[in-house]
């Protein structure tokens, strides 16, 4: 944390913080080990890049669950979060395990590794596929947006049926 109590952000490309993380966040990043850290940390900063190119989403929600940061789209109904943290000292991103996504990015990224229908692996000794990491960010995010009848995405109404 910065010696004044705010929150920390990871630098953009003129060295200036964006996207502060939030105290409770910042602890759970912290709170895993230094090369984990700084994928996680890098995959956070695809998480919002993405979410800016994708109007439907309204954005990104940074919040905690199951004590991991995770990502959920502004807009409700449009697409699932993904979570970062660690899966036996790897760096993972997990989806919800009840979509087609991991079974997606498989597809998509094969040479990657995949923990069963939750998480996808990265090596953190090797450069993040970038290219493919936004392609994935990009289909959790917008998941149920792609799933939806040709009227648009479901409406949350906050009544049950």
């Amino acid at each position: 944390m910065p010696a004044d109590g705010g929150a920390k952000g990871c630098p953009d490309i003129r060295g200036e913080e964006v996207h502060p993380l939030a105290h409770e966040v910042a602890a759970a990043f912290d709170a895993v080990t230094d090369p984990v850290r700084e994928v996680l940390l890098a995959v956070r900063e695809a998480v919002f890049a993405t979410a800016a190119e994708l109007p439907e989403t309204g954005g990104v929600r940074e919040y905690l669950a199951w004590g991991q940061p995770a990502y959920r789209p502004r807009r409700d109904g449009v697409g699932v979060a993904v979570r970062l943290g660690e899966q036996a000292g790897t760096p993972a991103m997990f989806v919800h395990c009840r979509t087609t996504l991991i079974s997606d990015f498989r597809s998509m990224a094969g040479h990657l590794e995949f923990e069963g229908r939750r998480a996808v692996l990265f090596d953190p000794v090797r450069p993040l596929p970038l290219t493919e990491l936004a392609a994935m960010i990009e289909r959790a995010l917008t998941y149920h947006h792609r799933q939806a009848p040709v009227g648009g995405p479901r409406e949350n109404t906050g009544r049950h049926r």
